[in-house]
């Protein structure tokens, strides 16, 4: 089985799986397609991926920039197979192929991984050494399938490392669900995560699936988990430890698979000895523990994520590259980036 991985573009980090039972992926800006692209240079119905004979094919489909492989416009359709590089408007596709994890596995399920000729450095930027440490990181952790916490500053780009660790797991081709623990309200914390039944309370007019739930074959990443409260914490672990849910105001148990990837700007062991944090729930989630880099400590990397933003901005307002004065890279060098990759990325110079 073959996938498209989007190795450059706005769902960057995106693969989608390309299943025989479906045969045909129809490629473009509608958003009622298969494989919806809204980036620049992407017609409305670009072009066409489909079976036939147990081969995977692409055809450009009249398009206004043209279908590239490996660097070369297609005038016809085309075999593409894993290690491919197909270029779609301002759209970079990496063909990537599943394969079945490992013997043992294959004794015991029909499970599969993912094999990708994938750099996290397509979506985590730099050099520098701290950088490369974050990308053999991903790279350990993606197939573990465990528990992992990611502790560091607001804006350093934990997310970005999530989505990483999830596109190179054996769950990329189910849903990658990210939610902000601060974000909701106290009182409905619990129905976000677990769901509830109609009736549950006042207002539950239906049914209302958590995201848990949602999530189930995927993975879940909880940022901001500091914030979320005790009561909530406590169910939490259960889950984790139980594998199974219950809805408000439900009578059974429903069994989840989720990798639950986790974040927190707080140092979450000081809070566990202030007894703002459960330690049991702490150590549950700290199977895995990495500390994010700050953007202070890898100045290094500032002139390529400065280059990468700019050409970013470049293609969204569609014009020709932007360029930055020595002067003006001289004072985002020697600046401390208090909100890291998030303040670099919006600054105003």
């Amino acid at each position: 089985m073959i996938g498209l991985f989007i190795s450059k573009g706005r769902i960057e980090g995106t693969c989608f799986l390309l299943k025989s039972s479906e045969a045909k992926y129809v490629i473009g800006s509608e958003k009622s397609l298969s494989l919806h692209l809204s980036d620049p240079g992407i017609s409305s119905r670009h072009a066409e991926v489909y079976l036939e004979n147990d081969k995977w094919w692409i055809k450009d489909l009249g398009s206004t920039n043209g279908t590239f492989i490996n660097g070369l416009p297609i005038s016809r359709p085309t075999e593409v197979i894993p290690r491919d590089k197909i270029v779609i408007g301002k759209v970079e596709i990496q063909v990537v192929e599943r394969k079945d994890a490992n013997e043992e596995t294959k004794k015991k399920k029909n499970s599969e991984t993912l094999t990708v000729p994938f750099d996290p450095r397509a979506s985590i930027l730099g050099t520098s050494k701290l950088t490369e440490g974050v990308i053999e990181f991903i790279n350990k952790v993606a197939p573990l399938d465990c528990t992992v916490l990611l502790e560091g500053d607001t804006g350093t780009g934990k997310e970005i490392i999530a989505r990483a660790i999830h596109t190179l797991s054996a769950r990329c081709d189910k849903r990658f669900i990210a939610i902000n623990c601060g974000a909701i309200p106290d009182n409905l914390i619990e129905s976000e995560l677990f769901g509830h039944e109609k009736g549950a309370f006042t207002g539950a007019e239906k049914r209302h699936i958590g995201h848990f739930e949602d999530a189930s074959g995927g993975t879940l990443f909880l940022d901001e988990i500091g914030d979320l409260p005790l009561s909530a914490q406590t169910k939490l672990l259960r889950v984790l430890e139980s594998k199974q849910i219950r809805r408000l105001g439900g009578e059974h148990e429903v069994s989840v698979n989720v990798r639950v990837l986790a974040a927190s700007h707080k140092n979450l062991s000081t809070l566990a000895e202030n007894d703002g944090f459960r330690k049991d729930l702490l150590h549950r989630l700290k199977v895995i523990h990495f500390k994010v880099p700050s953007l202070k400590e890898r100045k290094q990397d500032i002139p390529i994520l400065v280059k990468h933003y700019l050409n970013v901005l470049s293609i969204d307002m569609g014009k020709k590259p932007f360029t930055i004065s020595p002067e003006a890279m001289e004072c985002l060098n020697h600046h401390t980036w208090p909100g890291n990759i998030r303040e670099l990325k919006n600054v105003n110079c």
